[in-house]
């Protein structure tokens, strides 16, 4: 069993259950420059590196848009969000993810002019078909089909935060 984000591709061995969206901002360090910006245009975002995430086998999902001329590529969140806490550059990141930073003013959620709201991205489990589940896997997978639930809380701290 597995989380992913939809829009990949998937094997015919395997079912998705969607589960909800996880909103992602526009973030970069506080001393970015793009941070100094009260407005940001697409236009502006052109110049600046911008940290994509990209699959372990190289693919790109449909959930990451290349908006910079110059961009490095990652296949970890974990590492674009180390990159962009460092000032390499500015990328789309979880809402989880952002207001830890936020909090500790390490990072800015960009005020783009194009993004009325959240980037929202599908989520869904993965499963094996025709596999038996014992007690313990129907638990976890009725659990994680709540997990994103709630997630407006996510959405309202980080816009507060703006």
């Amino acid at each position: 069993m597995g989380l992913m984000f939809s829009g990949g591709s998937l094997r015919n061995d395997v079912d998705v259950c969607y589960i909800g969206s996880l909103p992602f901002y526009a973030v970069c360090h506080v001393a970015h420059p793009l941070s100094q910006l009260k407005r940001v245009r697409a236009v502006d975002l052109l110049p600046h590196r911008q940290i994509v995430q990209r699959g372990e086998s190289g693919e790109v999902s449909e959930q990451n848009s290349l908006m910079s001329a110059n961009a490095w590529w990652a296949n970890s969140i974990d590492t674009i969000m180390y990159l962009v806490s460092q000032g390499v550059g500015w990328s789309y990141l979880p809402a989880h993810y952002v207001l830890t930073n936020l909090d500790q003013k390490e990072l800015t959620i960009l005020p783009v002019v194009f993004d009325h709201k959240a980037w929202n991205t599908p989520v869904e489990i993965v499963t094996p078909k025709n596999k038996g589940k014992g007690p313990a896997m129907i638990w976890l997978y009725t659990e994680l089909k709540t997990l994103l639930d709630d997630d407006s809380n996510l959405h309202t701290a980080a816009v507060t935060q703006r």
